[in-house]
């Protein structure tokens, strides 16, 4: 036998299956409910669905991609000690519930186990295509990978704005110095 072979209850066997081919033995969602959507969020990481989130709770169609587990790198985490909200620190996999529960709340569809391999435009509307050759629309896509990038050179501004703004204000309340080191530290940090 090949490895990883499954074996399930139901005595059916994967040999070496894709995680398309898993996922939909387990029955999860793996094809989108819809062929057009208002926006369409590539991967299921905490920055994917909470821009998920934002947008559904305004009333619009939103389609979460990913092409492995919902909830990233953050849901595979042992323990999540920086993020607001969880002064006692939370594992990964109950942050990843909490988010996709809220993402639920809001009917964010959330597909996994689905690898985009394109994303472009036409005259009418972007389009974002996954491994399988299926192929859905949306007014707009959206790769939190970019924004992520962005967000961190903003965040290297703000950095530098608050070390010159701290070395040009010496004197001033140790309370707003604490919290402008804080604000430069994390920008920074990795």
């Amino acid at each position: 036998m090949s490895i990883p072979t499954i074996v399930f209850d139901d005595q059916s066997v994967l040999i070496e299956p894709s995680n398309a081919e898993l996922a939909e033995k387990l029955g999860l969602d793996i094809k989108a409910r819809c062929t057009f959507y208002d926006l369409i969020v590539v991967g299921g990481g905490p920055t994917a669905l909470t821009a998920a989130i934002y947008i559904a709770r305004d009333g619009y169609d939103v389609l979460v991609i990913e092409r492995s587990s919902l909830g990233g790198q953050a849901g595979i985490t042992e323990r999540l000690d920086n993020y607001p909200g969880f002064p006692q620190g939370v594992t990964g996999g109950e942050f990843a519930e909490r988010v996709i529960e809220q993402a639920k709340r809001f009917d964010v569809e959330m597909i996994s186990a689905q690898n985009v391999v394109r994303v472009g435009n036409d005259l009418d509307a972007h389009f974002v295509e996954t491994e399988d050759g299926y192929a859905i629309a949306a007014m707009l896509s959206y790769l939190p990978q970019a924004l992520a990038i962005n967000a961190w050179m903003w965040l290297v501004k703000v950095s530098i704005l608050a070390q010159v703004f701290i070395s040009v204000l010496p004197v001033m309340d140790h309370s707003i110095r604490d919290v402008m080191s804080w604000w430069s530290v994390a920008a920074i940090a990795p």
